[in-house]
């Protein structure tokens, strides 16, 4: 499977597509666990994840997850959109000014 298609599926909400394995589909269902509204892995997902990821697998995948989380947080704290290539086709400039980049993104 291409990265591509990964993205495209994950914008799509098709993590139950056949072309993943159940490994890919757990591991994208704990990942929308942390980031879900309450922050919260249920004990069911975490029993089923030690039954399919190494301690050490699901240690990565957790600090990974994590990280990206942060990572997405500090972008909107810092008013970085989520693409670097903007709605008029101009890339974003990280050193902007606040000033130009709340004028060019929308974001004050």
């Amino acid at each position: 499977m291409t990265d591509d298609r990964i993205a495209e599926a994950a914008q799509l909400g098709e993590v139950d597509a056949a072309e993943f394995s159940d490994r890919e589909r757990l591991a994208v269902r704990y990942a929308e666990a942390m980031h879900g509204a309450d922050k919260n892995v249920s004990d069911a997902v975490l029993a089923e994840m030690l039954e399919h990821f190494t301690p050490a697998e699901y240690l990565e995948l957790a600090m990974s997850v994590g990280q990206f989380i942060a990572l997405g947080q500090m972008f909107t704290m810092l008013g970085i959109p989520n693409s670097s290539v903007l709605s008029d086709g101009q890339i974003f400039d990280p050193y902007t000014t606040a000033a130009d980049a709340a004028q060019t993104t929308g974001v004050n």
